[in-house]
C-alpha cells in the first residue's frame, strides 16, 4: 500500500513526463518526508491543484530581493502542502525548482488561503501542490 500511496503522490505532485525521468534524490527525499507528514496528520485526500486553484481566496506573490544577483532569476518551484479545514497552509515543502526562488516562493505560498475543502457538506483537510513561475526582470 505504501508503494501505491508513493507513486501516487510521486505522480501527482511531478506528473507523468517527469516520471518518465529519474527524479533527483532531493525531490524523492522530500517527498517521502511530505508522505510521512500527511499520514502523521491523517490527511488521506489529495486534490488536484486545478481544483484547489478554484477554492483560492488569497495569494501572495514572491518578493524578490534587488539585488544584482537576483535581478535575472526566472523559474519554476513546485510546493506540496496541507490545507487544513480552516483553509490555512500547513507544513509547505518545496518539491523542486531553483535554490534561489525556493524561499520566496515558500513566504508566499505560507500566506495563501483557501475555502475550505468539504466532504459530504463537512470541512475536511487536504492536500496538493502548487507551481508558482516567477519571471524577475
Amino acid at each position: 500500500m505504501k508503494s501505491v500511496t508513493c507513486s501516487i503522490l510521486v505522480f501527482a505532485l511531478l506528473g507523468a513526463p517527469v516520471l518518465a525521468q529519474k527524479p533527483p534524490v532531493y525531490a524523492i527525499d522530500r517527498m517521502k518526508t511530505f508522505q510521512k507528514q500527511l499520514v502523521r496528520d491523517n490527511i488521506y485526500d489529495w486534490i488536484s491543484t486545478d481544483f484547489a486553484a478554484g477554492l483560492l481566496q488569497q495569494k501572495a506573490e514572491p518578493v524578490m530581493k534587488n539585488s544584482s544577483a537576483d535581478s535575472h532569476r526566472m523559474g519554476t518551484v513546485v510546493v506540496a502542502f496541507e490545507i487544513s479545514k480552516d483553509g490555512e497552509i500547513k507544513h509547505p515543502t518545496v518539491m523542486s525548482g531553483p535554490k534561489e526562488l525556493q524561499k520566496p516562493v515558500l513566504e508566499a505560498v505560507r500566506q495563501y488561503r483557501y475555502k475550505p475543502y468539504l466532504i459530504n457538506g463537512t470541512p475536511s483537510a487536504v492536500a496538493t501542490s502548487v507551481s508558482v513561475t516567477v519571471a524577475n526582470y
